[in-house]
């Protein structure tokens, strides 16, 4: 890894910009865990990816370069990140293979209100962040995700810090197996989305393996 005075270079191939200290340890914090910990390793080789959460782009670079995934359809609700993300996917000339979302998951079509600046909305749920002054993001669904970009089979990624429960809860068992594998940052409720996969047709593979409350779960039809 090289550390420049704008932007970290990961194993000479991913660049990753910041630019203020508060940026720079976030973003490191951030490549580590995907590219060094390999946080999601999971197989998407040639797959469609839906990246719920995209944060600062690292996930799906991670995917594209990494993973050698087909395409990623990435949402990142808050804005401050979301131009970080659009910044490295610009950096590593992935714009093509990416497409970055402005907007949130949730059970219905809506607008939140969020903070226009917001430094480190990983450890934060957008809904729970919604202010009266802030900017207008649009949330969409699942079904809407699917017609729109054409993501049958594709493999689903979320760390949405709680998004989850409400997105996959309230969803159909029928729009679940639209996709072909979710893996999922869970936060201590593992119980509730475990039945809910479990009676949608998806087999665990692995459970608190790849990261501490990352799950990781393919479709009853698909090889492990």
């Amino acid at each position: 890894m090289k550390i420049n005075k704008d932007s970290i270079l990961f194993n000479n191939e991913y660049k990753f910009i910041y630019k203020n200290k508060a940026e720079f340890v976030w973003s490191f914090r951030q490549v580590m865990e995907i590219f060094y910990d390999k946080a999601y390793d999971i197989p998407v080789k040639g797959s469609s990816v839906l990246d719920i959460g995209a944060n600062i782009g690292d996930t799906a670079i991670y995917f594209i370069g990494e993973g050698k995934a087909k395409k990623v359809v990435a949402l990142e609700p808050f804005s401050s990140q979301y131009k970080i993300a659009k910044s490295n996917i610009k950096a590593n000339s992935m714009q093509n293979k990416i497409m970055l979302l402005n907007q949130g998951l949730s059970s219905k079509k809506e607008e939140i209100s969020l903070p226009k600046e917001e430094v480190d909305s990983g450890i934060l749920n957008a809904k729970d962040s919604a202010v009266k002054n802030g900017t207008q993001i649009k949330f969409t669904t699942l079904p809407s995700l699917i017609k729109k970009y054409d993501l049958e089979d594709a493999i689903v990624k979320m760390d949405c810090q709680g998004c989850e429960y409400e997105s996959i809860l309230k969803s159909s068992n029928e729009t679940l197996r639209h996709f072909s594998g979710f893996v999922i940052e869970y936060h201590s409720r593992f119980e509730p989305l475990y039945k809910k996969m479990k009676n949608a047709g998806f087999k665990l593979v692995s459970n608190g393996v790849l990261e501490p409350e990352v799950a990781y779960w393919i479709r009853d039809d698909q090889e492990r």
